[in-house]
């Protein structure tokens, strides 16, 4: 510890005292790194899975694909509302994005596992009953989607291993 000659801000230059340095500016820089740290983690909107409201009135769920998993992974959905999950590759390899219940992921799966294939980007017809779509590594891509009555359903990708590896997030509609 040092100490030298510090003039306090509060009080008159010619009331000079001795006293250990901390100056001011460093204690003001570090509050500021806290409280926009703090309002950061405060803001829900800027979270992975926030809901946004776009052009169209739809609510946007965004979804991070990456490595074997996504973020989030739990959604919660109003049954009859529609939205657009919204998903963003951030991982290496092709993933896709599957919406069913656990019977409907696991046949799905085998069907995959013997070489099935998705018919197109998006199976269903997009914007009344798309559930399906594939993302390449870098791209985003979007899935509309209105939900019916209560149930617990699942977003699953089924490129080869990542089902068994837990690539998967819940659906929850109530």
């Amino acid at each position: 510890h040092t100490d030298r000659l510090y003039v306090h801000p509060c009080y008159p230059p010619w009331s000079v005292q001795v006293m250990q340095c901390r100056p001011p500016v460093m204690l003001a820089v570090v509050a500021m790194v806290a409280a926009g740290l703090a309002s950061c983690a405060a803001d829900p909107s800027d979270a992975p899975g926030a809901a946004q409201t776009v052009d169209d009135g739809l609510r946007v769920v965004e979804i991070e694909m990456i490595d074997m998993a996504f973020r989030p992974d739990s959604i919660d959905v109003t049954s009859g509302e529609t939205i657009r999950l919204r998903f963003h590759n951030g991982g290496q390899a092709i993933h896709d994005a599957v919406v069913g219940d656990l019977a409907f992921q696991e046949g799905h799966d085998a069907e995959m596992a013997a070489g099935a294939t998705h018919a197109a980007d998006g199976a269903g017809d997009g914007e009344t009953g798309q559930t399906a779509l594939l993302v390449a590594p870098g791209d985003t891509a979007d899935m509309v989607y209105t939900a019916g009555g209560a149930a617990a359903l699942i977003i699953g990708c089924h490129q080869p291993g990542h089902w068994n590896a837990g690539m998967r997030a819940a659906l929850n509609i109530t």
